[in-house]
C-alpha cells in the first residue's frame, strides 16, 4: 500500500494569485501533484484547508487540477478550519471522509474525522468518534489510520493557539481502539509525536510552510508531501520537499 497525504492548499478564486512569501498556492500545488502523479499511490488523502478565501472558485480550481494532474488515482478529502463553508460540500461531497464511512485501500482502513469548529480552533466529536469505532471493529484483522486537520499533540509553536480543545477524548479514543498512525494537517509543517502511545504525524503545506517557533513566521522550506507504505505489516513514512 502507498498513501500520500497533502494538505493545506490555501487557493484562491483567481490561479495567479500569490499569498504569503509571494508563493502562488496553485502553481505549487500543480508541481507537488505532478511529483505525487509520478509516485503512481495507490491514494492520495488531503488533510483540509483546500480554499484560502472560502470562494467556490477555488474548490473549482481544486477540482480542475486533480483532474488534470491525479485524475486516475483514488483520493479523498477532510475539510479543515478554512473549509468552514458551502462550497466545500457542493463540490467535494463525492471525496469527503467522513467519519463512519471509511475508505480501504488493501488492508489499511483510513477514517476521516471532521474537526471544524469556531475560526482556527478544531473539536473532536465524540459522535463522530463513536460512528469511526464501530467502524474499527467490524474490520478487527486491518490497520486503521485516522485523518484530522487539526493537531491533537502540542508543538510547542505558536500553532498551538489553533489547536484542538478537547484533545483528551482523541487521548482517550486511541487507548481503547486500534489506530495505528494518526494524520494532520494545519501547521504547514513536517512533525511527528505520540499520543497515548499511537504516533502521529503532521504534513508540509502545498504552498507556504509555517516557522515551528513562538512567533508567526514563514519558512523557506518548500512545499511538498508526505508518503506513507505499508509493507510487511509495518508503516514507514517520509517527507518529499518539491525542490
Amino acid at each position: 500500500m502507498k498513501l500520500v497525504q497533502i494538505s493545506d492548499c490555501h487557493l484562491f478564486a483567481a490561479p495567479d494569485q500569490a499569498g504569503y512569501a509571494g508563493i502562488n498556492p496553485a502553481k505549487s500545488l500543480s508541481e507537488v501533484l505532478q511529483a505525487i502523479a509520478e509516485e503512481k499511490p495507490d491514494g492520495v488523502l488531503i488533510t483540509g484547508d483546500i480554499s484560502g478565501d472560502d470562494s467556490r472558485l477555488s474548490y473549482q480550481l481544486f477540482l480542475s487540477l486533480m483532474s488534470y494532474y491525479c485524475g486516475s488515482l483514488n483520493w479523498r478529502v477532510i475539510p479543515g478550519n478554512h473549509d468552514n463553508n458551502a462550497g466545500f460540500s457542493a463540490y467535494l461531497a463525492n471525496q469527503w471522509l467522513k467519519a463512519g464511512q471509511p475508505w480501504q485501500l488493501g488492508d489499511t482502513t483510513i477514517h476521516g474525522l471532521d474537526t471544524r469548529h469556531q475560526g482556527t480552533s478544531g473539536n473532536v466529536c465524540e459522535k463522530q468518534l463513536m460512528a469511526i469505532a464501530s467502524a474499527i471493529r467490524a474490520q478487527p484483522d486491518n490497520k486503521h489510520v485516522l485523518a484530522l486537520h487539526h493537531h491533537p499533540v502540542p508543538t510547542q509553536s505558536w500553532m498551538d493557539k489553533h489547536a484542538l480543545f478537547n484533545t483528551q477524548a482523541l487521548a482517550d479514543f486511541v487507548l481503547t481502539n486500534s489506530v495505528a498512525m494518526i494524520l494532520h494537517g494545519h501547521i504547514h509543517a513536517e512533525y511527528a509525536a505520540q499520543l497515548n502511545g499511537c504516533p502521529v504525524y503532521g504534513a508540509p503545506s502545498t504552498c507556504w510552510q509555517w516557522q515551528s517557533g513562538a512567533d508567526f513566521g514563514v519558512s523557506d522550506l518548500p512545499a511538498g508531501y508526505r508518503l506513507i507504505t505499508n509493507e510487511n505489516t509495518k508503516f514507514n513514512t517520509t517527507i518529499v520537499r518539491i525542490a
